[in-house]
């Protein structure tokens, strides 16, 4: 699922920059298995089938963030996973070209994911860590912070103003840990003395994994690096074994985000999709997995630009199936057709035995559903509800119940047969 911090990381008034995408059509031999004509098939689905891709795709392959050979073994699995189930299947290749940050602080266990400061350099530095509060000038006045990392918190005095009071006492990087959840993005206003040090956010949740390493003198690295080279992305497509026209579609997005095995986010529902589409096979339904939706769902806009999409009826969209926490049904709140949709994919979720009401997203997060919605074809995400482990190194198969899973799956089948039938 696409959330604020990966949009761009909107905190502190700073946007990245307008990112663009760019198809390069088929990269792959379209494989099928199965005979035309094969006839429709309906039966339960099972979580336990799904949860075996869930497995392989969040342990077996592991961390899948765009534009990473992860992603794509992810799209070959997918591809090799539907073809068995009878689809002409087909990896699908498009460009993206988006700002990318890799920044990191490493010396606390695993590597820490950092934003880098809009302003300060990039650049790697190491040293010992000291913790100056909010980085006043007072704040610093007693410390000796010669060739030190300095920890400070969000807050009170601007960005600028930590960063030139740490470099102006010999530090050579700064971390700014935030005072709120989440991650951030801030900036650093032009002027002069200039900030020629690396100044890096980190949430914090992170910045606790900080403390033990202060008190105890340790030392760290700080590495602040974005890249904006255009990368190759993938969706996966299925079509029916006799080429039929696509009259509805199900999908999910295949990507993690960086770091994170993504087992929810969204290996559950890219397996709730597979399992669909072995359970399921109807006429006119095409199953979909979309790349780099992470960034900014551009596998789903690259298929909705480069695919005659507007005659469909319907898509459904599944994101997020592996842990009941206030399941929904989710329209573009702007699409009256879609949000049509997602009241009768509400009633008829909700009698499989869980109440899934219509909603929408909170702001600044989105899913693929949006892309169709706004090419024309009514649109709906099934998820099932928040997860305070989304986009994080703990969202990994322990993070999935399989309970859960199953409701989930139950309800999208349901939702998929109704819509399926007119």
């Amino acid at each position: 699922m696409t959330a604020a911090l990966v949009l761009g990381a909107c905190a502190d008034a700073e946007r990245a920059a307008p990112a663009s995408t760019t198809s390069t059509g088929a990269t792959a031999t379209a494989t099928a298995a199965g005979a035309r004509g094969t006839p429709a098939v309906s039966s339960p689905p099972e979580a336990a089938r799904a949860l075996e891709h869930v497995r392989a795709l969040s342990s077996g392959i592991g961390v899948r963030e765009a534009g990473t050979p992860g992603e794509r073994r992810a799209a070959e699995y997918i591809r090799d996973q539907l073809s068995s189930f009878g689809y002409r299947a087909t990896i699908e290749a498009f460009q993206v070209e988006v700002p990318r940050d890799e920044s990191t602080v490493v010396g606390a266990g695993n590597p820490i994911a950092a934003l880098a400061m809009v302003g300060a350099p990039d650049g790697d530095a190491s040293g010992r860590l000291v913790f100056v509060g909010v980085g006043r000038p007072e704040d610093l006045a007693t410390r000796d912070l010669r060739g030190a990392i300095v920890l400070v918190n969000r807050g009170q005095i601007p960005f600028r103003d930590k960063a030139l009071a740490a470099q102006q006492a010999g530090a050579v990087a700064v971390v700014v840990a935030n005072n709120q959840p989440g991650r951030f993005r801030g900036t650093i206003a032009a002027g002069s003395p200039e900030v020629r040090i690396p100044v890096v956010g980190v949430t914090s949740e992170e910045a606790e994994r900080l403390d033990a390493l202060v008190a105890a003198g340790g030392s760290i690295a700080v590495r602040a690096l974005r890249t904006g080279e255009p990368f190759e992305s993938y969706n996966v497509a299925a079509v029916p074994a006799d080429g039929s026209a696509c009259s509805g579609y199900v999908g999910a997005h295949l990507d993690s985000v960086a770091r994170a095995p993504g087992a929810n986010d969204n290996a559950s529902g890219t397996a709730g999709m597979l399992e669909l589409a072995r359970s399921q096979r109807l006429a006119g339904v095409c199953y979909l997995a979309f790349g780099a939706e992470e960034l900014g769902l551009f596998g789903s806009k690259a298929f909705v630009r480069d695919h005659a999409v507007r005659d469909a009826r319907f898509m459904l969209n599944l994101d997020m199936l592996g842990k009941l926490n206030g399941p929904e049904v989710v329209a573009l709140a702007s699409d009256r057709d879609s949000r049509e949709l997602a009241e009768r994919a509400s009633r008829v979720a909700s009698r499989t035995g869980t109440s899934i009401p219509a909603g929408t997203f909170p702001p600044f997060t989105s899913s693929d559903h949006a892309s169709f919605s706004e090419g024309g074809v009514p649109a709906v995400t099934l998820h099932s509800g928040d997860d305070p482990e989304m986009h994080t190194p703990e969202d990994d198969l322990a993070d999935i119940d399989v309970q859960s899973l199953d409701v989930m799956l139950r309800a999208a089948a349901a939702v998929l047969q109704d819509l399926a039938a007119g």
